[in-house]
């Protein structure tokens, strides 16, 4: 009798740990205030489909950027569209390859990749390094805050 209590208790504690093991709390700096988010279950070396699809340039510093749902009228003149997929992600003058996915912690993804400034631009930028097979080789942590992508560019720590 004892031993089946026990099992029944240890498999109710296995069931509702599990339940909530993919729970967080996403809370927004600006208002101050928090909500439920529950990531969904998918591979951990594939982005969300929250940051996929096509973004606007908001703020951009050396170590991070921060970008806005690309409206329907598209990215003001002073906003780079920004173009996130599975297999890397594309701005105005770079094209960028993920090596590898991985997730971080909740919500925050960790991505290796490379990137190749098409020739005809190539001359706004540093040159490649000579024996370099790509331009940059980099790492960035992607994650959503308050329906914003924020990417932190690691490579420049």
């Amino acid at each position: 009798m004892k031993k089946t209590l026990l099992t029944g208790i240890a498999v109710l504690l296995l069931a509702t740990g599990t339940a909530h093991t993919a729970d967080a709390l996403i809370c927004g700096q600006e208002q101050g205030s928090c909500r439920s988010y529950k990531e969904p279950l998918l591979s951990p070396n594939q982005l969300p489909k929250a940051m996929l699809g096509k973004w606007c340039e908001e703020d951009r510093q050396k170590e991070f950027s921060v970008y806005n749902r690309e409206p329907s009228d598209g990215c003001t003149w002073s906003r780079e569209l920004f173009t996130v997929s599975q297999r890397g992600f594309e701005e105005v003058d770079n094209e960028c390859t993920f090596r590898k996915i991985a997730r971080k912690d909740i919500g925050i993804y960790l991505v290796t990749g490379y990137c190749d400034i098409p020739e005809d631009v190539r001359w706004k930028y540093a040159p490649k390094k000579e024996g370099d097979e790509h331009n940059f080789e980099g790492s960035w942590e992607f994650e959503i805050i308050d329906e914003q992508l924020h990417i932190r560019n690691l490579s420049e720590e």
